[in-house]
């Protein structure tokens, strides 16, 4: 014979709580991923240009870029520790950087003239005729 079965409010508090955590552990990491470059008031500039180097603290979290645009000028860019860029990972960093394709960076330059990334986008290609790569 089976047993019965009996309600138990204590656990079924319990798996709403752990649902209401992991919400708000959710609602905190889409937060967080506007790096806190992009939040501070600071003027933001922009350079266009082909990746040549790509350093990273992990998988999912950038440490800095070398971009160099057709000029010649080439410039390094750093990330905030913990600053993550969903649809910008260094592997996608890597790829612009192999296959040539441009990159669009938004950053400000801090007063020791460190340059902080703001964001990352791929940048629109451009007709080969007006910008070689620079490889």
């Amino acid at each position: 014979m089976r047993k019965p079965f009996i309600f138990s409010p204590i656990k079924k508090r319990a798996s709403w709580a752990a649902l209401a955590l992991a919400i708000i552990a959710l609602i905190a990491a889409s937060c967080e991923s506007q790096t806190p470059a992009a939040r501070d008031a600071g003027e933001t500039m922009t350079f266009i240009g082909y990746v040549t180097d790509v350093r990273a603290r992990s998988l999912v979290e950038l440490e800095s870029l070398r971009v160099a645009d057709a000029a010649g000028e080439s410039l390094r860019f750093h990330a905030e520790e913990g600053a993550r860029f969903p649809d910008f990972a260094p592997s996608h960093a890597r790829e612009h950087m192999l296959m040539g394709d441009p990159v669009k960076v938004t950053y400000r330059e801090l007063p020791d003239g460190t340059l902080l990334i703001a964001d990352l986008a791929d940048a629109p290609p451009e007709t080969p005729a007006e910008t070689p790569a620079p490889f």
